[in-house]
């Protein structure tokens, strides 16, 4: 569960409804106008505990949040080489929204392993609903059983299998993955999976990927830089050889593809 919160930005410019649903769900809630006031509150324990609890940061990128975002990878991957914690199980969930939208920024963000990333044509409605999926994520019990919300799609992952099911034109679909022991989609990483099921063994443009799992319509070039470090961590997760890809294909020319 989430029990502290960070809000990055001014107080002047703070929106009142996110405010709101994070003073909602959350024992604690900061709101802080610097990525240097942000850092100071977050400490290693707080990222690195092996309890249920994860601290929620929802952040703009123009008051730093990209700049956050890298130092909580920082803090995690420290760890990890030193053997203190799993990668893949960082503490902390993390919302980064853009007031520029810029694909180069998008494409760092997520290389760090930010959970979710907003652009300013993204609706006030969809904001709330991404912060409150991560939520509802976080306050899952944390016993092998992890659900996520994302929209329309619906993922439930158990033990180190993966299964999920969705009707697709009134008729029900349904695909089995493996993943590593301990390795949790991300709520993006599900719903990707579940858009490239739907088009079970036919290649889907990046594209069309972004349109369906983010609502964003936007050209070839800026979908595929956005939705190529997803497909990389994913391979980490469902593929035994990353490098060699058996299920999760590219093909070039059209887009990725998954394949039984």
């Amino acid at each position: 569960m989430i029990n502290q919160a960070l809000y990055l930005t001014s107080e002047a410019h703070a929106d009142q409804a996110i405010l709101n649903l994070l003073r909602t769900h959350c024992a604690e809630v900061h709101v802080v106008s610097a990525v240097a006031q942000a850092t100071a509150l977050i400490f290693p324990s707080s990222l690195l505990s092996d309890s249920s609890s994860y601290m929620l940061i929802v952040a703009d990128v123009a008051s730093g949040g990209v700049a956050l975002a890298e130092y909580v990878a920082g803090l995690l991957n420290r760890a990890s080489s030193e053997g203190r914690a799993e990668p893949t199980h960082p503490r902390a969930k993390i919302v980064l929204i853009d007031d520029v939208g810029d694909v180069n920024a998008a494409r760092k963000a997520l290389r760090l392993g930010v959970d979710e990333y907003l652009l300013p044509s993204d609706s006030p409605e969809k904001r709330l609903s991404t912060i409150r999926s991560l939520i509802v994520e976080a306050n899952q019990p944390d016993s092998g059983n992890a659900t996520h919300d994302a929209g329309t799609q619906a993922h439930t992952a158990t033990g180190n299998g993966a299964h999920a099911s969705q009707a697709q034109n009134g008729a029900p679909y349904a695909f089995d993955i493996s993943v590593r022991d301990n390795v949790r989609l991300s709520q993006v990483e599900a719903a990707i999976i579940h858009c490239l099921s739907a088009h079970m063994g036919l290649p889907l443009s990046a594209r069309a990927i972004v349109n369906q799992v983010m609502g964003r319509d936007m050209d070839e070039d800026k979908a595929a830089s956005l939705i190529r470090p997803h497909i990389s961590r994913l391979r980490s997760k469902v593929e035994p050889t990353p490098q060699m890809p058996q299920r999760l294909l590219t093909v070039r020319g059209k887009g990725y593809m998954f394949v039984c």
